[in-house]
């Protein structure tokens, strides 16, 4: 039986940001969902089990917070960690973020290696939940 790949979906509006997160992310045993929009996120949300989604705060024409209620309908429910991308560093965004449900902030552009690191942490997490 093989186990099922740590899914990652990035959200992101610059195809740039997307290309450089997903391979900086790629590995073997992960699969990753790239969406332009947080529409197009939702779609995808729908038809995949997702374990982690990276949101850009930019990505959404009808607002960012309805897709963190879109998300909040899979299987994990709220449990699923965002981790919000802004290039409006500011403390209100943060805040904003952290209020909406974030797990963690980002500011753009992104540290690949903060954001890698935060992201083997829920990896690892997962993994021990599979074998428990």
């Amino acid at each position: 039986m093989t186990a099922r790949k740590f899914s990652i979906l990035i959200v992101d509006t610059d195809k740039n940001n997307q290309e450089l997160m997903h391979s900086a992310l790629l590995k073997k045993e992960r699969m990753i969902y790239a969406a332009y929009s947080s529409e197009e996120a939702a779609a995808i949300a729908s038809e995949q089990l997702v374990d982690i989604i990276i949101l850009d705060i930019g990505a959404s024409k009808q607002g960012w917070s309805d897709f963190m209620n879109i998300k909040s309908k899979r299987h994990k429910g709220p449990n699923i960690p965002v981790f919000m991308l802004s290039s409006n560093d500011t403390l209100q965004t943060k805040l904003l973020s952290y209020v909406r449900g974030a797990k963690r902030f980002f500011p753009k552009p992104v540290d690949i290696e903060e954001l890698s690191k935060e992201i083997e942490k829920y990896e690892i997490k997962n993994m021990k939940e599979a074998i428990a």
